[in-house]
């Protein structure tokens, strides 16, 4: 199955090299602005990673939109709701105020690369 769609990219700097990083969630870097580092457990997640930029270099990050996406669980569907692992991975949303930024459209074991449709980053009330 084939999903497109219109989808909208951002280009940020990388604080840190990110060239193992591609299709993981990222956030702003609170202390330099305009720069994105790799999102930690349900943080506000600004996007995901579409390319592998070196330290200084241009990060292209998908906000919107289908995009691939690493996922941190097994055994997710469909229609979940995804927030952040630590390492910048997707996981369900299963606690009351953890960070969804996406829904899962495909199912996905950990470590796949999955398809999501990428949204602004909103504080659940739960999905458990």
């Amino acid at each position: 199955m084939s999903v497109s769609g219109s989808e909208i990219d951002v280009s940020f700097e990388a604080t840190a090299t990110l060239a193992t990083s591609q299709y993981l969630a990222v956030k702003l870097d609170a202390s330099n602005p305009f720069k994105v580092v790799i999102a930690d457990a349900n943080a506000k997640v600004v996007g995901i990673l579409q390319n592998k930029p070196a330290a200084g270099e241009t990060a292209i990050v998908r906000v919107a939109g289908v995009s691939k996406h690493v996922m941190g669980e097994a055994s997710m569907t469909p229609g979940d709701l995804v927030t952040a692992t630590s390492a910048g991975k997707g996981e369900q949303v299963d606690a009351a105020g953890e960070f969804s930024y996406g829904m899962l459209l495909s199912n996905a074991d950990a470590d796949d690369v999955a398809s999501i449709l990428v949204y602004q980053s909103i504080a659940h009330a739960s999905d458990a």
